[in-house]
């Protein structure tokens, strides 16, 4: 399958496909949480998951139908709520055609660590350097141009799948309710987690998350409603192959 590009309100937004594989997803170092284990198998099919976050630019454009400009510029990406999140997919849908949706957090986890490796964070790599990811920045000198706010979604290189900011910028909402890992007979396959709660799951930490928070394997669970005031959680588009 090949990567493609969909056209929304006169913008471009570029679709990575993902080939489906097995994984072991959670904290695999042993250095997280106790949401992060126990550490189990996993297996996702393909699917397509955006380059990008969701913009300032085009969130504004299908929901208002407007560009307003931002202080850090329309091509940060938009901080809201699940539900806001969900209503922006709806409406793309309809413009579409297509059945975009966000990703489970295995599907996330399994393309921030570049189809499942063992690797410590969403560079595919168990390195992070600041100079490659906005983050930590209680830990940076306070001259640093992008100090304390987002920065524009193609700022930093990708990861070897072609994926931008999976680690670091802001949180990510998945689809899937926050709860404990749950465990089924040998290989789960393609999980959605929880069947309800009161918190829904991001993953990939923000500006000003620790490095311990931006890892591949980090997760958290935040209220999804609507009227919550949420300025560190954006999110991105996935689509079924």
């Amino acid at each position: 399958m090949q990567n493609y590009t969909e056209k929304i309100k006169g913008m471009e937004l570029g679709m990575v496909y993902i080939p489906g594989g097995s994984f072991q997803m959670g904290d695999t170092f042993g250095e997280g949480r106790p949401d992060e284990l126990p550490v189990h198998e996993v297996a996702v099919s393909g699917f397509y998951l955006s380059k990008t976050l969701v913009t300032h630019r085009l969130f504004n454009a299908v929901t208002y139908g407007d560009t307003r400009e931002f202080e850090e510029g329309d091509d940060c990406p938009e901080t809201a709520s699940w539900d806001d999140a969900q209503a922006f997919i709806q409406e793309v849908n309809r413009m579409t055609g297509k059945k975009y949706c966000l990703p489970t957090e295995a599907e996330w986890e399994y393309s921030a660590r570049e189809l499942g490796k063992k690797a410590r964070f969403g560079n595919g790599r168990d390195v992070l350097l600041y100079s490659e990811a906005n983050f930590g920045v209680d830990y940076r000198v306070k001259d640093w141009k992008n100090y304390g706010q987002p920065t524009p979604v193609k700022t930093f290189a990708p990861n070897e799948l072609g994926l931008h900011d999976m680690a670091g910028n802001v949180w990510e909402w998945c689809q899937d309710w926050y709860g404990p890992y749950y465990l089924q007979e040998g290989q789960s396959i393609n999980p959605y987690g929880p069947s309800s709660g009161r918190r829904k799951v991001c993953r990939g930490g923000c500006w000003e998350s620790s490095m311990t928070n931006v890892r591949a394997a980090a997760r958290r669970g935040r209220e999804h409603d609507h009227t919550l005031n949420l300025d560190n959680i954006g999110f991105r588009l996935a689509h079924p192959w």
